[in-house]
Protein backbone atom coordinates (compact mmCIF):
# COMPACT_ATOMS: atom_id res chain seq x y z
CA UNK A 1 0.00 0.00 0.00
CA UNK A 2 1.56 3.44 -1.42
CA UNK A 3 2.62 5.37 2.20
CA UNK A 4 0.05 8.19 1.42
CA UNK A 5 -2.67 6.15 1.39
CA UNK A 6 -1.60 3.98 4.35
CA UNK A 7 -1.18 7.49 6.61
CA UNK A 8 -4.82 8.62 5.46
CA UNK A 9 -6.18 4.90 6.69
CA UNK A 10 -4.33 5.41 9.73
CA UNK A 11 -5.35 9.12 10.28
CA UNK A 12 -8.86 8.14 9.79
CA UNK A 13 -8.85 5.16 11.94
CA UNK A 14 -7.36 7.41 15.05
CA UNK A 15 -9.98 9.85 14.36
CA UNK A 16 -12.75 7.29 14.08
CA UNK A 17 -11.83 5.53 17.32
CA UNK A 18 -11.31 9.25 18.72
CA UNK A 19 -14.90 10.37 17.93
CA UNK A 20 -15.97 7.06 19.22
CA UNK A 21 -14.44 7.47 22.89
CA UNK A 22 -15.87 10.50 22.91
CA UNK A 23 -19.76 9.91 22.34
CA UNK A 24 -19.41 7.03 24.69
CA UNK A 25 -18.22 9.89 27.10
CA UNK A 26 -20.43 12.71 25.54
CA UNK A 27 -22.75 13.40 28.17
CA UNK A 28 -19.89 13.86 30.68
CA UNK A 29 -19.44 17.42 28.74
CA UNK A 30 -23.10 17.72 27.59
CA UNK A 31 -25.36 19.94 28.68
CA UNK A 32 -22.68 21.23 31.47
CA UNK A 33 -19.05 20.43 31.05
CA UNK A 34 -18.65 21.37 34.53
CA UNK A 35 -21.04 19.64 35.91
CA UNK A 36 -19.49 16.43 38.40
CA UNK A 37 -21.02 13.01 38.86
CA UNK A 38 -22.94 11.10 41.00
CA UNK A 39 -21.80 8.31 43.62
CA UNK A 40 -18.06 7.61 44.29
CA UNK A 41 -17.01 10.82 41.80
CA UNK A 42 -17.29 13.30 44.69
CA UNK A 43 -14.57 11.43 46.28
CA UNK A 44 -12.36 10.87 43.10
CA UNK A 45 -13.10 14.69 42.30
CA UNK A 46 -12.45 15.75 45.95
CA UNK A 47 -8.93 14.11 45.72
CA UNK A 48 -7.76 16.34 42.33
CA UNK A 49 -9.71 19.64 44.30
CA UNK A 50 -6.85 18.43 47.77
CA UNK A 51 -4.04 18.75 45.55
CA UNK A 52 -5.01 21.87 43.22
CA UNK A 53 -5.97 23.70 46.45
CA UNK A 54 -2.82 22.68 47.70
CA UNK A 55 -0.65 23.99 45.13
CA UNK A 56 -2.98 27.34 44.32
CA UNK A 57 -3.81 28.08 48.18
CA UNK A 58 -0.11 27.65 49.89
CA UNK A 59 2.20 26.42 46.75
CA UNK A 60 2.78 23.06 48.34
CA UNK A 61 2.15 19.40 46.60
CA UNK A 62 -0.34 17.83 48.62
CA UNK A 63 0.86 15.32 50.82
CA UNK A 64 -1.70 15.41 53.18
CA UNK A 65 -6.04 15.72 52.89
CA UNK A 66 -7.11 18.55 55.82
CA UNK A 67 -10.44 18.23 54.09
CA UNK A 68 -11.55 15.00 54.83
CA UNK A 69 -12.19 12.57 57.80
CA UNK A 70 -10.60 14.52 59.87
CA UNK A 71 -7.53 14.50 58.44
CA UNK A 72 -6.01 11.90 56.29
CA UNK A 73 -2.58 11.28 54.06
CA UNK A 74 -2.78 12.64 50.55
CA UNK A 75 0.39 10.97 49.06
CA UNK A 76 -0.37 7.54 51.11
CA UNK A 77 -3.63 7.02 50.40
CA UNK A 78 -4.02 4.86 47.34
CA UNK A 79 -7.03 6.47 45.37
CA UNK A 80 -5.48 9.76 44.91
CA UNK A 81 -4.33 10.57 41.16
CA UNK A 82 -2.04 13.62 41.63
CA UNK A 83 0.57 11.91 40.30
CA UNK A 84 -1.21 11.15 36.80
CA UNK A 85 0.58 13.38 34.03
CA UNK A 86 -3.06 14.43 33.71
CA UNK A 87 -3.60 16.42 36.93
CA UNK A 88 -0.97 18.93 34.91
CA UNK A 89 -4.13 19.95 32.86
CA UNK A 90 -6.19 21.14 36.02
CA UNK A 91 -3.97 23.88 36.19
CA UNK A 92 -4.91 25.82 32.97
CA UNK A 93 -8.32 23.78 32.45
CA UNK A 94 -9.76 23.03 36.50
CA UNK A 95 -10.05 19.69 37.82
CA UNK A 96 -13.32 18.89 35.97
CA UNK A 97 -12.62 19.37 32.59
CA UNK A 98 -9.10 17.84 33.25
CA UNK A 99 -10.79 14.08 34.72
CA UNK A 100 -13.33 14.15 31.54
CA UNK A 101 -10.30 14.58 28.84
CA UNK A 102 -8.65 11.82 30.99
CA UNK A 103 -11.28 9.78 30.85
CA UNK A 104 -11.95 10.29 27.29
CA UNK A 105 -8.06 9.91 25.96
CA UNK A 106 -7.69 6.32 27.87
CA UNK A 107 -10.93 5.21 26.20
CA UNK A 108 -9.66 6.14 23.11
CA UNK A 109 -6.19 4.48 24.28
CA UNK A 110 -8.37 1.24 25.00
CA UNK A 111 -10.06 1.10 21.72
CA UNK A 112 -6.60 1.66 19.72
CA UNK A 113 -4.40 -0.79 21.76
CA UNK A 114 -7.09 -3.27 21.27
CA UNK A 115 -7.67 -2.93 17.77
CA UNK A 116 -3.44 -2.99 17.82
CA UNK A 117 -3.57 -6.76 19.58
CA UNK A 118 -6.12 -8.26 17.82
CA UNK A 119 -4.23 -7.46 14.66
CA UNK A 120 -0.77 -7.90 15.64
CA UNK A 121 -1.46 -10.57 18.45
CA UNK A 122 -4.05 -12.78 17.21
CA UNK A 123 -4.01 -11.91 13.38
CA UNK A 124 -7.53 -10.63 12.36
CA UNK A 125 -8.29 -8.58 10.13
CA UNK A 126 -9.23 -4.56 10.03
CA UNK A 127 -12.97 -5.74 10.60
CA UNK A 128 -12.22 -8.35 13.29
CA UNK A 129 -9.97 -6.06 15.25
CA UNK A 130 -12.45 -3.12 14.41
CA UNK A 131 -14.91 -5.76 16.49
CA UNK A 132 -12.37 -6.51 19.38
CA UNK A 133 -11.95 -3.00 19.96
CA UNK A 134 -15.42 -1.96 20.46
CA UNK A 135 -16.39 -4.51 22.44
CA UNK A 136 -13.70 -4.08 24.63
CA UNK A 137 -13.66 -0.13 25.47
CA UNK A 138 -17.10 0.58 24.55
CA UNK A 139 -19.10 -2.10 26.90
CA UNK A 140 -20.89 -1.58 29.90
CA UNK A 141 -18.00 -2.16 32.42
CA UNK A 142 -16.89 1.12 31.03
CA UNK A 143 -20.01 2.66 31.32
CA UNK A 144 -21.44 2.16 34.24
CA UNK A 145 -17.76 1.91 36.33
CA UNK A 146 -17.00 5.38 34.86
CA UNK A 147 -20.72 6.75 35.08
CA UNK A 148 -20.70 6.32 38.54
CA UNK A 149 -17.00 7.39 39.89
CA UNK A 150 -14.89 4.35 39.99
CA UNK A 151 -12.32 6.54 38.51
CA UNK A 152 -9.67 4.88 39.68
CA UNK A 153 -10.39 1.56 37.36
CA UNK A 154 -9.83 3.98 34.42
CA UNK A 155 -6.19 2.32 33.69
CA UNK A 156 -8.09 -0.68 33.12
CA UNK A 157 -9.00 0.37 29.57
CA UNK A 158 -4.75 0.44 29.14
CA UNK A 159 -4.99 -3.65 29.42
CA UNK A 160 -4.00 -4.40 25.54
CA UNK A 161 -0.99 -1.78 25.67
CA UNK A 162 -0.02 -4.11 28.82
CA UNK A 163 -0.07 -6.95 26.52
CA UNK A 164 1.25 -5.60 23.39
CA UNK A 165 4.61 -4.24 25.24
CA UNK A 166 4.98 -7.39 27.25
CA UNK A 167 4.84 -9.54 24.05
CA UNK A 168 7.51 -6.59 22.45
CA UNK A 169 9.75 -7.38 25.97
CA UNK A 170 10.02 -11.02 25.84
CA UNK A 171 11.62 -10.47 21.83
CA UNK A 172 13.61 -7.27 22.84
CA UNK A 173 14.21 -6.50 26.56
CA UNK A 174 14.40 -2.66 25.99
CA UNK A 175 10.33 -3.27 25.75
CA UNK A 176 10.09 -3.92 29.13
CA UNK A 177 10.51 -0.05 29.91
CA UNK A 178 7.46 0.73 28.43
CA UNK A 179 5.68 -2.71 30.05
CA UNK A 180 7.01 -1.05 33.27
CA UNK A 181 6.33 2.46 32.46
CA UNK A 182 2.62 1.15 32.43
CA UNK A 183 2.26 -0.90 35.39
CA UNK A 184 3.91 2.79 37.35
CA UNK A 185 0.89 5.11 35.50
CA UNK A 186 -1.24 2.63 37.06
CA UNK A 187 0.15 2.94 40.21
CA UNK A 188 0.41 6.83 39.75
CA UNK A 189 -3.24 6.72 38.51
CA UNK A 190 -4.69 5.13 41.69
CA UNK A 191 -4.99 1.79 39.83
CA UNK A 192 -6.25 -0.04 43.26
CA UNK A 193 -7.86 -2.97 41.24
CA UNK A 194 -6.14 -2.34 37.97
CA UNK A 195 -2.71 -3.05 39.08
CA UNK A 196 -3.44 -6.11 40.76
CA UNK A 197 -5.62 -7.41 37.86
CA UNK A 198 -2.79 -6.18 35.25
CA UNK A 199 -0.05 -8.72 37.67
CA UNK A 200 -2.38 -11.85 36.85
CA UNK A 201 -2.95 -10.61 33.39
CA UNK A 202 0.61 -10.39 32.48
CA UNK A 203 1.45 -13.90 34.76
CA UNK A 204 -1.24 -15.53 32.64
CA UNK A 205 -0.35 -14.63 29.02
CA UNK A 206 3.56 -15.45 30.33
CA UNK A 207 2.23 -18.94 30.77
CA UNK A 208 0.70 -19.24 27.54
CA UNK A 209 3.24 -17.47 25.48
CA UNK A 210 6.03 -20.24 27.30
CA UNK A 211 3.75 -22.91 26.62
CA UNK A 212 3.53 -22.20 23.10
CA UNK A 213 7.14 -21.45 22.72
CA UNK A 214 8.24 -24.46 24.45
CA UNK A 215 5.49 -26.82 22.72
CA UNK A 216 7.23 -25.06 19.26
CA UNK A 217 10.34 -25.56 20.59
CA UNK A 218 10.74 -28.62 22.37
CA UNK A 219 13.18 -26.62 24.84
CA UNK A 220 13.20 -24.96 28.16
CA UNK A 221 14.83 -21.69 27.02
CA UNK A 222 11.12 -19.72 26.60
CA UNK A 223 10.51 -20.28 30.41
CA UNK A 224 14.47 -18.72 30.99
CA UNK A 225 13.49 -16.06 28.47
CA UNK A 226 9.85 -15.53 29.97
CA UNK A 227 11.67 -15.36 33.82
CA UNK A 228 14.17 -12.97 32.88
CA UNK A 229 11.61 -10.33 30.95
CA UNK A 230 9.27 -10.73 34.16
CA UNK A 231 11.98 -10.08 36.82
CA UNK A 232 12.78 -6.99 34.36
CA UNK A 233 9.84 -5.90 34.77
CA UNK A 234 9.29 -6.16 38.05
CA UNK A 235 12.27 -4.45 38.93
CA UNK A 236 11.53 -1.60 36.88
CA UNK A 237 7.63 -1.63 37.72
CA UNK A 238 9.20 -1.56 41.56
CA UNK A 239 11.65 1.22 40.86
CA UNK A 240 9.71 3.72 38.78
CA UNK A 241 6.53 3.60 40.84
CA UNK A 242 8.18 3.29 44.12
CA UNK A 243 7.00 7.25 44.74
CA UNK A 244 3.67 5.36 45.27
CA UNK A 245 4.21 2.20 46.60
CA UNK A 246 6.15 3.01 49.53
CA UNK A 247 3.74 5.31 50.97
CA UNK A 248 0.96 3.50 49.97
CA UNK A 249 2.54 0.08 51.43
CA UNK A 250 2.86 2.33 54.77
CA UNK A 251 -0.58 3.54 55.19
CA UNK A 252 -2.23 0.01 54.91
CA UNK A 253 0.35 -1.17 57.63
CA UNK A 254 -0.96 1.53 59.61
CA UNK A 255 -5.17 1.03 58.28
CA UNK A 256 -5.50 -2.14 56.96
CA UNK A 257 -8.01 -2.65 54.45
CA UNK A 258 -8.17 -6.94 54.21
CA UNK A 259 -11.54 -7.87 53.25
CA UNK A 260 -13.75 -10.76 53.45
CA UNK A 261 -15.61 -11.43 50.56
CA UNK A 262 -18.52 -14.07 49.83
CA UNK A 263 -19.88 -12.96 47.10
CA UNK A 264 -20.52 -15.44 44.13
CA UNK A 265 -22.61 -16.10 40.45
CA UNK A 266 -23.95 -18.91 38.89
CA UNK A 267 -23.12 -19.70 35.89
CA UNK A 268 -26.30 -18.71 33.90
CA UNK A 269 -25.64 -14.93 35.36
CA UNK A 270 -22.65 -14.61 32.98
CA UNK A 271 -25.28 -14.32 30.05
CA UNK A 272 -26.91 -11.34 32.01
CA UNK A 273 -23.81 -9.96 32.75
CA UNK A 274 -23.36 -9.81 28.77
CA UNK A 275 -27.04 -8.85 27.72
CA UNK A 276 -28.95 -7.45 30.67
CA UNK A 277 -30.08 -4.09 29.65
CA UNK A 278 -31.18 -2.86 33.21
CA UNK A 279 -31.74 -4.69 36.81
CA UNK A 280 -33.06 -2.78 39.56
CA UNK A 281 -30.88 -1.33 41.48
CA UNK A 282 -30.29 -3.62 44.28
CA UNK A 283 -29.17 -6.21 42.79
CA UNK A 284 -31.94 -8.96 43.55
CA UNK A 285 -29.27 -11.86 43.80
CA UNK A 286 -26.41 -10.23 45.40
CA UNK A 287 -25.04 -7.74 47.96
CA UNK A 288 -23.79 -4.49 45.29
CA UNK A 289 -25.26 -2.67 43.84
CA UNK A 290 -26.32 -3.89 40.14
CA UNK A 291 -23.67 -1.70 38.13
CA UNK A 292 -21.22 -4.31 39.91
CA UNK A 293 -22.66 -6.87 37.62
CA UNK A 294 -22.75 -5.49 34.10
CA UNK A 295 -20.29 -5.21 31.18
CA UNK A 296 -23.11 -4.72 28.49
CA UNK A 297 -22.30 -5.72 24.58
CA UNK A 298 -25.84 -7.38 23.62
CA UNK A 299 -26.84 -10.43 22.36
CA UNK A 300 -25.63 -9.45 18.60
CA UNK A 301 -21.68 -9.62 20.05
CA UNK A 302 -22.01 -12.34 22.29
CA UNK A 303 -23.79 -14.52 19.69
CA UNK A 304 -20.28 -13.93 17.40
CA UNK A 305 -18.02 -14.52 20.19
CA UNK A 306 -19.59 -17.95 21.08
CA UNK A 307 -19.19 -18.91 17.39
CA UNK A 308 -15.87 -17.44 17.16
CA UNK A 309 -15.02 -19.95 20.35
CA UNK A 310 -16.07 -22.57 18.28
CA UNK A 311 -13.81 -21.35 15.35
CA UNK A 312 -10.27 -21.05 17.70
CA UNK A 313 -11.50 -24.72 19.31
CA UNK A 314 -11.98 -26.45 15.95
CA UNK A 315 -8.23 -24.69 14.75
CA UNK A 316 -6.43 -24.77 17.80
CA UNK A 317 -6.51 -21.21 18.69
CA UNK A 318 -6.32 -21.34 22.40
CA UNK A 319 -5.41 -17.97 23.64
CA UNK A 320 -8.33 -15.84 23.82
CA UNK A 321 -10.55 -18.93 24.80
CA UNK A 322 -8.62 -19.92 27.66
CA UNK A 323 -8.53 -16.00 28.40
CA UNK A 324 -12.48 -15.68 28.60
CA UNK A 325 -12.56 -19.42 30.68
CA UNK A 326 -9.53 -18.08 33.51
CA UNK A 327 -11.20 -14.45 34.17
CA UNK A 328 -14.96 -15.58 34.01
CA UNK A 329 -13.57 -18.14 36.82
CA UNK A 330 -12.73 -15.35 38.82
CA UNK A 331 -15.87 -13.36 38.15
CA UNK A 332 -17.65 -16.45 39.53
CA UNK A 333 -16.15 -15.72 43.05
CA UNK A 334 -16.84 -17.94 45.96
CA UNK A 335 -17.20 -21.41 45.31
CA UNK A 336 -15.25 -23.27 48.13
CA UNK A 337 -11.75 -22.88 49.18
CA UNK A 338 -10.63 -24.20 46.24
CA UNK A 339 -12.26 -21.70 43.48
CA UNK A 340 -9.72 -19.35 42.07
CA UNK A 341 -11.32 -16.24 43.65
CA UNK A 342 -10.98 -17.76 46.81
CA UNK A 343 -6.87 -19.08 46.25
CA UNK A 344 -6.07 -15.10 44.99
CA UNK A 345 -7.74 -13.97 47.62
CA UNK A 346 -5.94 -15.60 50.18
CA UNK A 347 -2.71 -13.93 49.01
CA UNK A 348 -1.23 -10.09 49.72
CA UNK A 349 -2.73 -7.13 47.91
CA UNK A 350 -5.93 -9.54 46.73
CA UNK A 351 -6.83 -9.71 50.08
CA UNK A 352 -8.04 -6.19 50.11
CA UNK A 353 -10.00 -6.65 46.80
CA UNK A 354 -13.45 -7.55 46.56
CA UNK A 355 -17.09 -7.76 44.18
CA UNK A 356 -15.36 -10.50 41.72
CA UNK A 357 -17.58 -9.44 39.34
CA UNK A 358 -15.19 -6.66 38.44
CA UNK A 359 -13.16 -9.53 36.91
CA UNK A 360 -15.40 -8.82 34.06
CA UNK A 361 -13.71 -6.46 32.59
CA UNK A 362 -10.67 -8.52 31.64
CA UNK A 363 -13.18 -11.32 30.57
CA UNK A 364 -14.68 -9.14 28.56
CA UNK A 365 -11.94 -8.46 26.48
CA UNK A 366 -11.13 -11.72 25.47
CA UNK A 367 -14.58 -12.45 24.55
CA UNK A 368 -14.56 -9.15 22.57
CA UNK A 369 -11.39 -10.69 20.88
CA UNK A 370 -13.34 -13.86 19.96
CA UNK A 371 -16.26 -11.88 18.36
CA UNK A 372 -13.40 -10.51 16.06
CA UNK A 373 -12.69 -14.13 15.75
CA UNK A 374 -15.92 -15.39 15.33
CA UNK A 375 -16.56 -12.48 12.11
CA UNK A 376 -13.06 -13.65 10.17
CA UNK A 377 -14.25 -16.69 10.53
CA UNK A 378 -18.11 -16.36 8.98
CA UNK A 379 -16.10 -14.12 6.69
CA UNK A 380 -14.22 -16.94 5.71
CA UNK A 381 -16.46 -19.54 5.68
CA UNK A 382 -18.95 -17.21 2.66
CA UNK A 383 -15.51 -16.68 0.70
CA UNK A 384 -14.99 -20.70 0.86
CA UNK A 385 -18.40 -20.89 -0.72
CA UNK A 386 -17.95 -18.20 -2.94
CA UNK A 387 -21.32 -16.83 -1.68
CA UNK A 388 -19.86 -13.22 -2.60
CA UNK A 389 -17.97 -13.90 -5.45
CA UNK A 390 -20.35 -11.18 -7.66
CA UNK A 391 -20.37 -8.94 -4.82
CA UNK A 392 -17.53 -5.93 -5.62
CA UNK A 393 -14.81 -4.84 -3.32
CA UNK A 394 -16.48 -1.54 -2.19
CA UNK A 395 -19.74 -3.25 -0.99
CA UNK A 396 -17.85 -6.37 0.50
CA UNK A 397 -16.11 -3.28 2.57
CA UNK A 398 -19.88 -2.03 3.43
CA UNK A 399 -21.08 -5.19 4.46
CA UNK A 400 -18.00 -5.39 7.02
CA UNK A 401 -18.49 -1.78 7.91
CA UNK A 402 -22.24 -2.58 8.83
CA UNK A 403 -21.22 -6.32 10.46
CA UNK A 404 -18.96 -4.04 12.74
CA UNK A 405 -21.62 -1.92 13.41
CA UNK A 406 -24.32 -4.00 14.44
CA UNK A 407 -22.18 -5.72 16.74
CA UNK A 408 -20.55 -2.51 18.62
CA UNK A 409 -23.05 -0.65 18.55
CA UNK A 410 -25.50 -2.24 21.17
CA UNK A 411 -22.77 -1.31 23.79
CA UNK A 412 -22.10 2.04 22.59
CA UNK A 413 -25.62 2.85 22.87
CA UNK A 414 -25.59 1.70 26.36
CA UNK A 415 -22.86 3.76 27.54
CA UNK A 416 -23.91 6.80 26.08
CA UNK A 417 -27.16 6.42 27.76
CA UNK A 418 -25.78 5.66 31.14
CA UNK A 419 -23.70 8.70 31.22
CA UNK A 420 -26.62 10.80 32.18
CA UNK A 421 -25.44 11.16 35.66
CA UNK A 422 -23.05 13.92 35.21
CA UNK A 423 -25.99 16.04 36.97
CA UNK A 424 -24.17 17.12 40.67
CA UNK A 425 -23.56 20.66 40.71
CA UNK A 426 -20.34 21.88 39.52
CA UNK A 427 -17.16 22.90 42.03
CA UNK A 428 -17.97 26.07 43.75
CA UNK A 429 -17.43 27.82 46.20
CA UNK A 430 -15.09 30.93 48.28
CA UNK A 431 -12.18 29.99 50.47
CA UNK A 432 -13.63 30.57 54.33
CA UNK A 433 -11.50 32.92 56.61
CA UNK A 434 -9.98 30.30 58.08
CA UNK A 435 -9.86 26.75 57.82
CA UNK A 436 -12.31 24.82 59.96
CA UNK A 437 -13.85 21.21 60.32
CA UNK A 438 -17.77 21.18 59.60
CA UNK A 439 -20.01 18.35 58.62
CA UNK A 440 -22.91 19.04 56.06
CA UNK A 441 -26.34 17.08 55.00
CA UNK A 442 -25.00 17.78 51.60
CA UNK A 443 -22.14 15.69 52.21
CA UNK A 444 -22.04 13.20 49.79
CA UNK A 445 -22.99 16.23 47.26
CA UNK A 446 -20.58 18.93 48.31
CA UNK A 447 -17.39 17.03 49.33
CA UNK A 448 -15.83 17.96 45.87
CA UNK A 449 -16.16 21.72 46.75
CA UNK A 450 -14.56 21.06 50.32
CA UNK A 451 -10.83 21.81 49.62
CA UNK A 452 -11.44 25.00 47.22
CA UNK A 453 -13.92 26.26 49.90
CA UNK A 454 -10.81 26.03 52.63
CA UNK A 455 -12.87 23.63 55.11
CA UNK A 456 -12.85 19.91 56.21
CA UNK A 457 -15.10 17.84 57.43
CA UNK A 458 -15.25 14.70 59.85
CA UNK A 459 -17.49 13.04 57.79
CA UNK A 460 -15.33 9.64 56.31
CA UNK A 461 -17.24 7.76 53.38
CA UNK A 462 -14.37 5.96 51.39
CA UNK A 463 -15.36 2.78 50.62
CA UNK A 464 -13.23 0.11 51.96
CA UNK A 465 -10.32 2.37 53.49
CA UNK A 466 -10.29 2.03 57.42
CA UNK A 467 -9.37 5.21 58.64
CA UNK A 468 -9.94 6.22 61.93
CA UNK A 469 -11.71 9.57 62.75
CA UNK A 470 -10.65 11.08 66.19
CA UNK A 471 -13.95 11.61 68.41
CA UNK A 472 -12.69 14.53 70.26
CA UNK A 473 -12.42 16.50 67.00
CA UNK A 474 -14.76 20.06 66.85
CA UNK A 475 -16.88 21.31 64.21
CA UNK A 476 -17.38 24.86 63.70
CA UNK A 477 -15.59 28.37 62.44
CA UNK A 478 -13.65 27.71 66.00
CA UNK A 479 -9.86 28.39 66.55
CA UNK A 480 -8.51 25.57 65.50
CA UNK A 481 -5.46 24.72 68.00
CA UNK A 482 -6.77 24.46 71.90
CA UNK A 483 -4.37 25.45 74.86
CA UNK A 484 -5.17 23.92 78.70
CA UNK A 485 -6.52 26.82 81.07
CA UNK A 486 -4.40 29.43 81.65
CA UNK A 487 -2.32 29.20 78.24
CA UNK A 488 -2.94 31.53 75.50
CA UNK A 489 -3.11 31.25 71.93
CA UNK A 490 -1.57 34.03 69.95
CA UNK A 491 -1.76 33.10 66.20
CA UNK A 492 -2.75 30.02 64.44
CA UNK A 493 -3.17 28.65 60.55
CA UNK A 494 -2.20 25.76 58.27
CA UNK A 495 -1.12 24.80 54.95
CA UNK A 496 -1.55 21.44 53.21
CA UNK A 497 0.90 19.71 55.18
CA UNK A 498 1.70 22.09 57.96
CA UNK A 499 0.22 23.20 60.94
CA UNK A 500 1.47 26.69 63.10
CA UNK A 501 0.98 27.99 66.03
CA UNK A 502 2.03 30.57 68.66
CA UNK A 503 1.50 29.57 71.89
CA UNK A 504 2.08 30.66 76.01
CA UNK A 505 2.21 28.24 77.92
CA UNK A 506 2.22 28.50 82.41
CA UNK A 507 3.30 25.05 82.43
CA UNK A 508 4.05 21.96 80.44
CA UNK A 509 0.99 21.20 78.43
CA UNK A 510 -0.32 19.38 75.42
CA UNK A 511 -0.73 21.93 72.68
CA UNK A 512 -3.79 20.02 70.63
CA UNK A 513 -4.65 20.32 66.64
CA UNK A 514 -7.97 19.57 65.69
CA UNK A 515 -6.90 16.83 63.44
CA UNK A 516 -6.29 13.49 63.46
CA UNK A 517 -2.86 12.24 64.74
CA UNK A 518 -0.67 10.62 62.08
CA UNK A 519 3.13 9.33 63.69
CA UNK A 520 4.65 11.21 60.78
CA UNK A 521 3.77 14.42 62.00
CA UNK A 522 7.09 16.10 63.21
CA UNK A 523 8.03 19.16 65.25
CA UNK A 524 10.25 21.40 63.10
CA UNK A 525 13.07 22.49 65.63
CA UNK A 526 14.15 21.00 68.70
CA UNK A 527 11.45 22.16 71.05
CA UNK A 528 8.27 19.81 71.54
CA UNK A 529 7.29 16.29 70.55
CA UNK A 530 4.39 14.75 68.85
CA UNK A 531 1.94 12.78 70.73
CA UNK A 532 -1.30 11.16 70.09
CA UNK A 533 -3.85 12.47 72.13
CA UNK A 534 -6.79 10.18 72.12
CA UNK A 535 -6.10 10.41 68.19
CA UNK A 536 -5.81 13.88 67.69
CA UNK A 537 -2.60 15.45 66.87
CA UNK A 538 -1.07 17.15 69.87
CA UNK A 539 2.32 18.29 70.87
CA UNK A 540 4.04 18.15 74.05
CA UNK A 541 5.96 21.61 75.17
CA UNK A 542 7.50 22.88 78.41
CA UNK A 543 6.09 25.87 79.65
CA UNK A 544 6.59 29.53 77.47
CA UNK A 545 6.17 31.34 74.46
CA UNK A 546 6.46 28.94 71.65
CA UNK A 547 6.36 29.89 68.08
CA UNK A 548 5.25 26.26 67.27
CA UNK A 549 5.66 24.40 63.65
CA UNK A 550 4.47 20.87 62.84
CA UNK A 551 4.94 19.36 59.18
CA UNK A 552 4.03 16.29 57.81
CA UNK A 553 7.33 14.52 56.70
CA UNK A 554 6.24 10.96 55.17
CA UNK A 555 8.92 8.21 56.29
CA UNK A 556 8.83 6.92 53.26
CA UNK A 557 8.89 9.54 50.97
CA UNK A 558 12.63 10.39 50.61
CA UNK A 559 13.55 6.55 49.97
CA UNK A 560 10.67 6.59 47.39
CA UNK A 561 12.19 9.99 45.34
CA UNK A 562 15.99 8.07 45.22
CA UNK A 563 13.95 4.85 44.05
CA UNK A 564 11.77 6.80 41.49
CA UNK A 565 15.00 8.44 40.15
CA UNK A 566 16.93 5.47 40.12
CA UNK A 567 14.70 3.62 38.21
CA UNK A 568 13.87 6.42 35.78
CA UNK A 569 18.14 6.03 34.94
CA UNK A 570 18.30 2.14 34.55
CA UNK A 571 15.18 2.57 32.22
CA UNK A 572 16.24 5.44 30.26
CA UNK A 573 19.59 3.54 29.88
CA UNK A 574 17.91 -0.12 28.73
CA UNK A 575 15.58 1.77 26.43
CA UNK A 576 18.98 3.30 25.00
CA UNK A 577 20.56 0.23 24.67
CA UNK A 578 23.56 1.04 27.58
CA UNK A 579 22.52 -1.51 29.51
CA UNK A 580 23.09 -5.40 28.26
CA UNK A 581 19.67 -7.23 27.21
CA UNK A 582 20.22 -10.78 27.11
Amino acid sequence: MPQRALRIRVFLGLSGSLALAFAFHALAFYPDPQATGFGDWQQIHHNWEVALAAWRQHGEWALWNPHHCGGITHLGNPESQHFSPFFLLSFPLGTTLAIKLMLVAHAWAGMVGAFLFARRGLGLTRAGACVAAGGFALNGFFAWQMAGGHFTFVPFYLAPWLLLTWRAAYRELRWAVATAALLALTLLEGGTYPFPYFVLLLAFDAALVAARDVRRTRSARPLARVTATGLTIFGLTATLGAIRILPVVRTLRLFPRTIESTDSMLPHELIEVWTTWDFPWRHPDHIYVWNEYTAFVGWPLLVVALFGLGACLLRRRWEPALGLLFFAALMMGNHGPFAPWELIHRLPVYDSLRVPSRFSVLATFYLALLAGEGLDAAAAWLRERRLLSRVGALPRQVLAALAVALLVLPGTIFGVVIHDHWDLPAVHGAPAGRFHLDTSPAYQTELASLPRRGVGTTQCYVGAMSWRVAPGLWRGDRPQVRVPEGGRLLAAHRTNHGVFATVDLPERARVIFNQNFHPDWEVVGDTGSVVDDAGRLAVALPEGRHRLEVRYEPATLWYARILTLLGLLVAFLLWRGALPSR
